[in-house]
């Protein structure tokens, strides 16, 4: 089951901004999960906490969520200059893609 935003994308249409990506995503269990997963790899260096067998489940579990996330509307979030909320949506965009790229 596609959600709308996702329909919108593969459509055509246009992309959403990042800051609304980032709020539908939250409000999707599924999207919300993967997105914190990603967010905790990122911060934490992604295995660099863990033993090595935990470390090697952690790479495992930081790739699936990028790779989930790729699927989302996060992935072909978008930032115009001088938009509302513009420094919140360059900070989303740039720990998205500098994660997935």
């Amino acid at each position: 089951v596609l959600c709308y935003a996702e329909e919108k994308l593969r459509s055509g249409a246009s992309r959403l901004d990042c800051v609304r990506a980032s709020e539908q995503c939250l409000r999707e269990q599924a999207c919300s999960a993967k997105y914190r997963t990603m967010r905790q790899c990122v911060a934490g260096g992604k295995e660099s906490n863990f033993s090595m067998v935990a470390g090697l489940e952690a790479k495992d579990e930081c790739r699936s969520a990028m790779d989930a996330l790729k699927q989302s509307p996060l992935y072909n979030c978008r930032c115009k200059r001088g938009m509302k909320k513009e420094k919140n949506c360059l900070r989303i965009y740039w720990g998205i893609y500098q994660t997935l790229q």
